[in-house]
């Protein structure tokens, strides 16, 4: 019973991480467009077309989002460390553990989250007009 109940506590807080690194995501993309529109409307005014402006948004995405994804293995690397330290000097037991299947997983996922948090993003910066672009602060 108690575990089961550790189990779905620990369920709902892993939804949250992903809800909130989503949303995360999705705003520094959002704002990483909107900070390089004249960029975008240079490109378009030299001739990219808007399906270029999409591959480079969604490729800019995947790439902070496989970052962030390994940077979040070694920290867990790191944790789980210093959790085996601590529990062997308690009890002589390793508590923690992070497996190659952990680990590709974790990216995986932060590579899903990229890509959907890339998509609005990209969606965007492929609609611009020259025009409306060039034309903002």
């Amino acid at each position: 019973m108690l575990l089961e109940s550790s189990n779905a506590v620990g369920l709902r807080l892993s939804l949250v991480s992903l809800l909130v690194g989503g949303l995360t995501a999705l705003n520094t993309v959002t704002m990483d467009v909107v900070e390089r529109t004249r960029e975008f409307g240079t490109l378009r005014a030299l001739g990219a077309r808007p399906a270029f402006l999409r591959a480079l948004v969604l490729t800019e995405s995947l790439l902070l989002a496989l970052l962030g994804g390994a940077a979040g293995v070694l920290l867990g690397l790191v944790g789980a460390w210093g959790v085996d330290l601590y529990t062997q000097n308690l009890a002589g037991i390793d508590a923690a553990a992070v497996t190659p299947r952990l680990a590709v997983l974790s990216v995986g996922v932060s590579l899903l989250l990229g890509l959907l948090a890339g998509l609005l993003p990209a969606r965007a910066a492929g609609r611009l007009t020259v025009s409306g672009a060039l034309r903002r602060p």
